[in-house]
């Protein structure tokens, strides 16, 4: 397994579009996401 990117946001970030936007130009075949706070997802096929 290679790592292809690493991201981080802050808690009070309205957005996370750009660095989302980072992890898929990397064309990742798997994204693993570790957050703590408000509930939230965001869903869509790497494909």
């Amino acid at each position: 397994m290679e790592v292809v990117a690493n991201e981080r946001f802050n808690r009070t970030d309205p957005s996370v579009t750009g660095q989302i936007l980072k992890i898929l130009a990397a064309k990742p075949d798997a994204v693993v996401v570790g957050a703590a706070g408000k509930p939230a997802a965001l869903l869509k096929t790497l494909e």
